[in-house]
């Protein structure tokens, strides 16, 4: 996950220091179970062709394939071998895209009562675009606060009680979230490009693509596929998925907040 994460109560709220500090060693344990960075992580194991994985990481990963298949492609978490051919910032070749598309996709995973296999080789899971709102789920069902605000990095958060938050430095939007989590994809949060996992290449057609949603494991992972969808389809995700809203960035600098999503005007 690699950022700073930060947990804001009420004044008037009592132990927060030491809510505060259970929830942040939730984030801890998570870390080590899904970075990538970490060789003797889960993901790393499963990475490296060992299936047996824990339940949590488990279910993560077969929601993460659900929500895949949901968004066309659009998310998918099990685009490590693009993740890695674009980390260098350089741009590759065509013959490397294709390659590494050859080694990506959710399409090519089972699921078998606890254990992963991958169906080709080079598979790799990579959790960037969910590990931090799930790891905020987490740690708030850890302390279960009556009122909190729980963010990881500058783009993923989640509410318990009502806040309102702004999106953007500067802010171009303001939301109100009522025991809803917000996630925020653009180029100033992600330094590497973001990728299009249908095409192996970086996606463009918004600025910045805000997901308001129940949880901020779904609202990390929408951000993602809202950016790569673009306008068009980011409102027809909504439209057919009542529960989930949007604030797009759009390259004219207009704001449209679309479906379920509450902006302070």
């Amino acid at each position: 996950m690699a950022c700073e994460f930060s947990l804001t109560f009420p004044a008037e709220t009592r132990r927060g220091v030491e809510a505060g500090c259970a929830a942040l060693d939730e984030v801890d344990r998570l870390e080590a179970l899904l970075s990538v960075f970490r060789e003797d992580s889960e993901i790393s194991r499963l990475n490296r062709g060992d299936g047996a994985v824990s339940d949590e990481v488990y279910q993560l990963l077969r929601w993460s394939t659900r929500l895949a298949a949901a968004t066309g492609g659009a998310f998918d978490a099990a685009t490590g071998a693009l993740v890695e051919l674009w980390r260098s910032g350089r741009v590759p070749a065509g013959g490397e895209v294709a390659d590494a598309l050859e080694r990506s996709g959710s399409r090519h995973v089972m699921f078998h009562d606890g254990s992963i296999e991958f169906l080709r080789p080079g598979i790799q899971f990579n959790l960037g675009a969910i590990g931090k709102g799930f790891a905020i789920d987490s740690a708030l069902r850890r302390i279960r606060p009556r009122s909190a605000l729980m963010q990881g990095g500058r783009s993923s958060l989640r509410a318990v009680g009502e806040w309102t938050v702004e999106i953007g430095e500067p802010a171009f939007a303001r939301v109100r979230l009522r025991d809803r989590a917000m996630g925020t994809s653009a180029a100033t949060y992600q330094p590497r490009h973001i990728l299009d996992p249908r095409t192996g290449r970086p996606a463009h057609g918004v600025l910045s693509a805000t997901a308001v949603a129940p949880t901020a494991t779904e609202a990390d992972a929408l951000s993602t596929a809202f950016y790569v969808m673009g306008e068009a389809g980011t409102r027809r995700f909504c439209e057919a998925n009542p529960r989930f809203g949007a604030v797009l960035l759009l390259p004219d600098h207009r704001v449209e907040a679309i479906g379920n999503v509450e902006v302070m005007r």
